[in-house]
């Protein structure tokens, strides 16, 4: 997903809708603590996904999935960062000590407080989670916030699919769940 001028999304949407801290994925710089995993080992598992070899000097954020987030909104995020990076100059790039290393298959549990819109949300993770004792206070507002334009059922809605049913965001019916 390319985002603005491309994608057609305007930029009030931009910053009021993945601007928020808690709507990132969350980053590790070694090893969960509970993993029996060393630091080095944990390094060289990070070099070797980033196609170096085992000693080198660079230093890694592994990229943990966020389960609670569609597809569409995590590819938004990391086109977002694409775009923040190339944006910088070479003396800001040149600060940069760390390198990302997504698709590790470590996950996060963490849950945002804020409800995102309707887009941003993984319909299989909610559906599972809803009613579960861990999540359901946090969850109450989910699928209460209708797809910003340009985004989820504001972008294209599905041909043949019931009611409330769209492509690349969660399919809520908000008014069926009176």
């Amino acid at each position: 997903m390319r985002m603005p001028p491309k994608s057609g999304v305007p930029a009030r949407v931009i910053k009021n809708v993945f601007v928020h801290e808690q709507y990132m994925s969350d980053e590790a710089s070694g090893p969960e603590d509970n993993d029996e995993t060393n630091t080095a080992v944990w390094k060289t598992r990070m070099a070797m996904k980033r196609g170096y070899e085992h000693d080198t000097d660079k230093e890694f954020l592994e990229v943990l999935t966020c389960n609670w987030r569609s597809d569409e909104m995590t590819d938004a995020l990391h086109e977002m960062q694409r775009i923040a990076f190339d944006l910088l100059t070479p003396p800001q790039r040149k600060k940069i000590h760390y390198e990302r290393v997504r698709g590790t298959g470590r996950e996060s549990e963490r849950v945002p407080e804020r409800a995102p819109y309707n887009f941003g949300i993984n319909k299989a993770w909610f559906d599972k989670y809803k009613n579960s004792e861990e999540y359901a206070t946090a969850l109450e507002d989910w699928g209460q916030y209708p797809d910003p334009d340009g985004l989820g059922t504001s972008q294209q809605v599905s041909e043949g699919t019931g009611e409330g049913d769209v492509e690349g965001g969660i399919p809520f019916d908000v008014a069926a769940e009176d």
